[in-house]
């Protein structure tokens, strides 16, 4: 794959039987402000899914709610290739879920940070 920057619905993490697997039996990363839960699969089409959540009861409006996947959503697309590029050689696929874990709205240079940390984790803790 080159160079890719766009997060296409087949990355999306949409089935609820994967997210509830992923959930009761997936490995856990923190970054703060960003829990990482995931899960090793069969190779698939795609090498990586992922789901963002932000909570209800941490940010009341939706309009907060959204801003804030919308920032992590964004981060993730730009910093994503590193990922995609470890997974391309292995023979397993990668189920990922993003919880956000603040109650305040950070700053997009935060994110982007925070996200290249969890990604850096997150090989390193699969290529081991």
């Amino acid at each position: 794959m080159a160079n890719e920057q766009t997060f296409p619905k087949s990355q999306k993490l949409c089935s609820r039987s994967d997210i509830q697997y992923l959930l009761t039996n997936g490995q856990t990363l923190f970054v703060y402000p960003l829990l990482c839960k995931f899960v090793k699969v069969k190779k698939q089409d795609v090498d990586v899914q992922v789901a963002i959540v932000v909570s209800k009861r941490r940010f009341r409006h939706a309009v907060d709610r959204n801003r804030v996947k919308r920032l992590i959503r964004e981060t993730y697309r730009k910093n994503k290739q590193a990922l995609f590029d470890t997974l391309h050689k292995k023979e397993f696929s990668i189920h990922a879920i993003f919880i956000y874990a603040d109650k305040q709205h950070l700053s997009y240079h935060i994110h982007d940070k925070r996200i290249k940390e969890l990604i850096n984790k997150l090989i390193i803790e699969i290529g081991a």
